[in-house]
């Protein structure tokens, strides 16, 4: 039923049952627009979604004020799908377009590729036969080039159509990870170290760097920057208790709320036994990060959802990275007296003991002796452990541990996460577990003076003992003082629990007899273990195997181990200490003068201009870089990257192909779908070069065959197969603006007698 007020001409259609003859090729500009507007929808969308991550746009934080989150996420999927589509369709078209202009034109297209604008979105299609025997036609070598801009046509829009559905939801749909965000603190303000960077991380350490006055006291834990500072809060560690999992020490920084980690590891102990690495990051950086952001908090406090999770990154203004320490140490044991000469665990040349700092220095009833020695070129410094231990029988034994120590200032990133806790963290925190790293071996050894290393072993208040003898003490008694039963290996002969403090009382199958026949080597070199670097960057250290006495149980903590340890933690940390009594300044201009600001203080002074041009010639400059977690779009990272240019591929095909549509004007309605494909097959007369094709194709050559759309008789149009020796297609070309479809009674004869003809004479289609 037609409704009433509908055009008469669509009614007309509509009641009639046979279709009008049409124009099938137009050169009508206004119809080219109309048709290439199929192309607007993917080249809008396409520009407006990637226009934000050119921009980076952020869009709010996760879990933010706004309710409707996920709702706003899954319409954004449904968008990238449509978006997809578009894409997909526009391809086609273009596609489609292509093979009309050369199935009109002269030379026709292979028969293989007259299904390509309907195809192209499969990539079975790509891999067919009939596609690559379309392409490849050893005969037609004069068209190659003219085919194989419609090969790359064809390629470039498949590729495309299966990579648009993930490039467009990477486009579309906001990205959940940190977005840098402007501060007005930082805007304005530059912050500077007010020493050169050599000075704060000095290659070479000696009593030049310690507060004499206080750095050599017996308090000098009171003074955060002296060496030896941290020593009591390390005695905090129990090996007896973390042995398995190493040190994990939290170290708070003086006048913030932050932290900074002292982590420690040690070898496999069926490589090497006495060998740890520890790391902790620079008091001095670690503060100034605290103490900035505490002034860009106070900046964003009316921005509360900025603030949700933000992250605050630290580097250096120049080129060069911040760094922190890393300290290795390798700690042999002997007994003395030793049958051989006792050495240090160096590879090549022999590195051996001095006589004097085992030999006279201690008395033997001393319970332990710390020594340090220079080694040129081989290491940072030496130091030399003289322990006393009592056998079983309640006799003092001596043993000799000598260690190297190898630290080195290794490159990092710092950053603070003040959601998540108050700690800084390092981007190589991980350093300690490869102690060959490549970082490692691009590094310099620091170079240790014993002026600086006695800053970390000074003497303690009221007691006879250093700083460092009393942390390797506290790390052996707590590991082996323990009430066991007479068969253990280890027990205490007394109550009193502040003999631990005096001497380490141990029963233990050390040899009951110490006499020049009993001598005995505690270490002897594995050969099988030579090859294995276990030192830090250089492979200089040798591996061995212990074949001594055992103080412990199977699979314990060795003394070397403990020792090994107190001295890596110690050393790291007062490594982390060096300049930590610098203060940071915060350079503001104000009116005509600039005002300097000391961080974490109240202090603050004006200069002028001139005085900050001349001090940041040797200032170190920092800068920060404040970040949120939340949705946003950017376009960093080559998943987004990738995404673009997919997505802007298509959009130059779309545009240039509209561009060219409509300088032509050129449009054409043969083959617009799969259909009027069949009308068209159906409506021609068969060809002999198609025959025995009923039941399918198998002969690449069949597919090679040229085919064109041609006049076979007035205002009819055929598709046909080329004829003839010289290759010419039967048949005159489409004229554009001339309708066709209609047949007069005497084409109608002449197409009856051409296909009977056919029947009797070629039998084709049978």
């Amino acid at each position: 039923m037609i409704r009433d007020g509908m055009p008469r001409e669509i009614s007309r259609r509509l009641r009639s049952e046979v279709e009008s003859e049409k124009v099938a090729i137009h050169l009508s500009r206004r119809r080219a627009i109309w048709q290439g507007l199929i192309h607007v929808a993917p080249i809008v969308i396409t520009l407006t979604v990637l226009q934000f991550s050119f921009r980076t746009v952020y869009w709010s934080d996760l879990e933010g004020s706004d309710s409707n989150q996920n709702a706003v996420l899954n319409i954004l999927q449904f968008v990238a799908k449509a978006h997809e589509i578009c894409i997909a369709v526009s391809l086609s078209a273009v596609v489609l377009h292509r093979i009309q202009w050369d199935l009109t034109g002269k030379e026709g297209v292979p028969f293989g590729l007259v299904a390509a604008g309907y195809q192209v979105s499969s990539i079975t299609y790509l891999w067919s036969m009939q596609f690559w025997a379309g392409i490849f036609e050893y005969e037609l070598l004069r068209s190659y080039l003219k085919r194989f801009r419609l090969f790359l046509l064809v390629v470039a829009a498949a590729i495309i159509i299966i990579l648009a559905g993930p490039s467009s939801a990477i486009a579309v749909i906001p990205r959940l990870e940190w977005w840098a965000f402007s501060s007005t603190y930082l805007d304005s303000t530059k912050i500077f170290i007010p020493i050169p960077r050599d000075k704060i991380w000095p290659l070479r350490l000696t009593e030049a760097h310690v507060d004499k006055l206080h750095c050599y006291s017996t308090q000098t834990s009171n003074y955060h920057h002296c060496p030896s500072a941290g020593i009591p809060i390390i005695r905090n560690w129990n090996p007896s208790v973390n042995w398995d999992q190493g040190p994990n020490i939290t170290v708070p920084i003086p006048k913030t709320a932050t932290i900074r980690s002292l982590v420690g590891t040690r070898a496999d102990p069926n490589v090497m036994i006495g060998f740890t690495v520890s790391s902790t990051m620079s008091h001095l950086t670690t503060r100034t990060i605290s103490c900035v952001w505490s002034r860009v908090r106070e900046s964003l406090l009316n921005s509360p959802s900025e603030l949700n999770r933000p992250l605050f990154e630290a580097s250096l203004a120049s080129s060069e990275a911040l760094l922190k320490p890393v300290v290795g140490v390798a700690c042999l044991l002997h007994s003395i007296p030793s049958k051989q000469r006792m050495r240090f665990a160096l590879k090549g040349v022999p590195v051996w003991v001095p006589d004097e700092t085992w030999n006279s220095s201690t008395r033997v009833t001393d319970p332990i002796k710390l020594t340090w020695t220079k080694i040129p070129s081989r290491s940072s410094i030496g130091v030399v452990v003289v322990l006393t231990v009592q056998d079983r029988h309640n006799r003092p034994v001596r043993m000799v541990a000598p260690c190297l120590i190898d630290a080195r200032w290794i490159p990092v990133s710092m950053w603070l996460d003040p959601s998540r806790d108050n700690s800084v963290y390092d981007d190589q925190i991980a350093i300690i577990n490869d102690p060959n790293s490549p970082v490692l071996r691009k590094t310099q050894r620091i170079s240790i003076e014993p002026g600086w290393a006695k800053a970390l072993n000074v003497r303690l208040q009221d007691s006879n003992r250093s700083s460092l003898e009393q942390l390797i003490t506290t790390y052996i008694s707590r590991t082996y003082w323990k009430n066991l039963d007479d068969d253990e290996l280890y027990t205490h002969d007394s109550g009193n629990s502040d003999r631990i403090d005096e001497q380490v009382n141990i029963k233990s199958n050390l040899p009951t007899q110490i006499s020049g026949s009993a001598h005995r080597e505690d270490w002897q070199i594995s050969s099988r273990n030579l090859a294995k670097p276990m030192l830090l960057g250089m492979g200089e250290w040798k591996t061995y195997q212990y074949t001594g006495p055992q103080y412990t149980r199977a699979y314990g903590p060795q003394y070397q181990d403990l020792i090994s340890y107190a001295l890596s933690l110690s050393i790291a940390d007062g490594l982390a200490r060096v300049q930590s009594n610098v203060s940071t300044y915060a350079v503001r201009k104000l009116s005509l003068k600039q005002v300097i600001e000391v961080l974490c203080s109240s202090r603050a002074f004006f200069v002028d201009d001139s005085f900050i041009a001349a001090a940041k010639q040797t200032w170190t400059e920092m800068k920060f870089k404040t970040s949120r977690f939340g949705y946003g779009w950017g376009l960093r990272g080559k998943p987004i990257k990738f995404a673009a240019a997919v997505l802007l591929a298509d959009a130059l095909i779309c545009l240039l192909h509209i561009i060219y549509m409509v300088w032509g004007g050129w449009t054409s309605s043969v083959v617009a779908t799969i259909g009027e494909l069949v009308a068209l097959v159906t409506n021609s007369l068969p060809s002999e070069k198609l025959k025995n094709t009923c039941a399918g194709i198998k002969k690449p050559k069949t597919w090679q065959k040229m085919v064109a759309v041609r006049e076979t008789s007035t205002c009819h149009l055929e598709l046909v197969f080329e004829d003839g020796s010289d290759d010419e297609m039967t048949g005159k070309m489409p004229i554009p603006g001339k309708s066709d479809g209609r047949l007069s009674k005497s084409c109608r004869r002449e197409m009856i007698v051409k296909r009977r003809f056919h029947r009797k004479y070629t039998g084709t289609g049978e």
